[in-house]
């Protein structure tokens, strides 16, 4: 049976039944903030790297955004709100929003970069010479009226963005080393993810219909972009402006229209899944199902390649295998003073490595 916390900092709530002792929780929030440092430092280095190589200036919004980002990095290691570790094990999350935010200042130099070309060659093979969107549409779009199926599809894509804050609350309140854990993955899939649409910008099949890359025989496009009228439908029906709002939402506050491989509304699901399928029960099994009907949804809706989901699956089945066992390597490497040492170290402030090192008992089995 899970234990509710106890007073005095004796324990939090634990995973799969078992009390996580404070001090080791302490070790594994440590752990991930070490860790959200590191690949932070690294991605910042690669943006003004691309930024310098491209020729990119800075404009007042990516300095505001760059410094939020900097005091969101900064002030966790503070002791401000180590007095709050509650609210510091939540930083990461705003910490992901705001290196997304970070590509729009890229915005019109990775456009000019996007491939259009690569990604649909490889669908076709998969699908014998058509595209698995155009596939969908012709089968199950409606000639005329409410396409209720694009209109569903919609609704399973907006839940992108709450879903790892849901996840995580979830685990966070009943099983907090597997939280610690999700929330790991979560940093360390995204910020690749993140990398990779800067390195490699892949246009969704929507955009590259929309500017007449795929195109039929008779030169109409292959594929139709469902979302826009079946949010205006959906929002219209209560009352508000949905064209002006889908606008904003998806235009407007979109940092990259061509950020489609990997596609990470196909990976935090299934990240998503492999933990709550070490808690297991109806959770598990929603999230599976869910899972399944989003990647269906990003398909049919035109918003994805099946490729791009493909490309999903491999980024979380790299991620999920190979993180715990670099924390494992860490917790028996017994250099500590060279290389990782040093980072760590230095983003611990000045602690040694020796003392900051996770146990073994602290790193989740998969």
């Amino acid at each position: 049976m899970i234990e509710p916390a106890r007073s005095g900092g004796a324990a939090v709530v634990g995973a799969l039944g078992d009390p996580l002792p404070a001090a080791e929780a302490a070790r594994l929030r440590d752990r991930n903030d070490r860790l959200v440092w590191v690949l932070l430092m690294a991605y910042l280095a690669m943006l003004v790297a691309l930024g310098i190589l491209m020729g990119i200036q800075l404009t007042p919004d990516v300095v505001v955004v760059g410094a939020v980002l900097a005091t969101a990095m900064i002030v966790p290691s503070r002791s401000v709100l180590r007095r709050w570790p509650a609210i510091r094990e939540w930083v990461p999350y705003l910490v992901l929003a705001l290196a997304y935010e970070l590509i729009r200042g890229f915005g019109p130099a990775v456009i000019a970069r996007a491939n259009v070309d690569d990604i649909p060659a490889l669908e076709r093979i998969l699908f014998g010479g058509r595209l698995a969107t155009e596939m969908l549409q012709t089968a199950f779009r409606p000639v005329s009226g409410i396409d209720v199926l694009a209109a569903g599809a919609t609704v399973l894509y907006m839940l992108h963005t709450p879903l790892p804050l849901v996840v995580g609350a979830f685990l966070w309140f009943r099983y907090r080393r597997l939280f610690y854990d999700f929330l790991a993955a979560l940093v360390v899939l995204s910020l690749a993810a993140f990398a990779t649409y800067l390195l490699y910008p892949a246009a969704p099949p929507w955009w590259a219909a929309a500017f007449g890359h795929l195109l039929g025989p008779s030169g109409e496009p292959l594929v139709a972009y469902l979302k826009p009228g079946a949010f205006e439908t959906l929002v219209t029906s209560a009352g508000i402006d949905g064209h002006a709002l889908f606008a904003l939402t998806f235009g407007d506050i979109s940092p990259d229209p061509v950020a489609a491989f990997p596609s990470l509304h196909a990976a935090y699901p299934l990240l998503a899944y492999l933990f709550l399928r070490r808690v297991g029960g109806p959770f598990a099994w929603a999230m599976l199902a869910y899972t399944f009907a989003a990647w269906f949804a990003i398909v049919y809706l035109g918003d994805h390649y099946v490729v791009d989901i493909l490309g999903g699956i491999v980024y979380v089945a790299v991620v999920y295998r190979l993180l715990p066992l670099f924390f494992r390597r860490a917790s028996r490497d017994d250099s500590v003073e060279t290389g990782m040492g040093v980072i760590l170290a230095a983003t611990s402030g000045g602690a040694s490595a020796a003392a900051i090192r996770p146990s073994p008992e602290e790193i989740s089995q998969p």
